[in-house]
């Protein structure tokens, strides 16, 4: 392994525990918060409509201004399936491992951020990552079909994760 790609490496270890000591802070009223701006709820469904027309381009630009109304998990995950879809893997990878420290009460941006990691060949990272948010959250249906999943080789998304 390489200086640069050993850098790399713990640049992004640091960067993911940055976010998971940031995710200490309450984010209980976040539902509550999102229920009370009918306005992000429009984008948000706009941006899902876009998204599954294959408007990547145009969802990614909702998603992001519902982003700026609440920080909160749905309109990150957006994001990051936008940016998949529009093909930047990089930039949805590095969203999603905020995603995945920031909004921990929520296992969906770890088992998203395991997925990215095993499609990009980060086996053992993936794994972890996985453990981590099945830890947080055991009976969350979405880590238990990314674990599921990840059984298979290669893994297949099935089920809840197609929604």
């Amino acid at each position: 392994m390489s200086a640069h790609s050993l850098a790399r490496r713990r640049a992004g270890a640091a960067l993911l525990m940055l976010a998971a000591c940031g995710a200490l802070h309450a984010h209980d009223d976040e539902a509550a918060a999102a229920a009370r701006l009918p306005q992000r709820v429009a984008l948000l469904a706009r941006a899902q409509s876009e998204l599954e027309r294959g408007q990547a381009g145009a969802a990614l630009d909702d998603f992001e201004r519902a982003a700026m109304m609440l920080h909160a998990a749905d309109a990150e995950l957006g994001l990051i399936r936008a940016a998949m879809q529009d093909g930047q893997y990089r930039r949805a990878l590095a969203f999603c491992a905020h995603t995945a420290g920031e909004h921990t009460e929520d296992a969906d941006g770890g088992a998203l951020y395991a997925w990215l990691l095993r499609i990009g060949g980060q086996d053992e990272l993936a794994a972890r990552t996985l453990a981590d948010a099945r830890a947080r959250a055991p009976g969350d249906a979405v880590a238990a079909a990314v674990d599921r999943a990840f059984a298979a080789s290669p893994p297949s998304a099935t089920g809840v994760l197609l929604q």
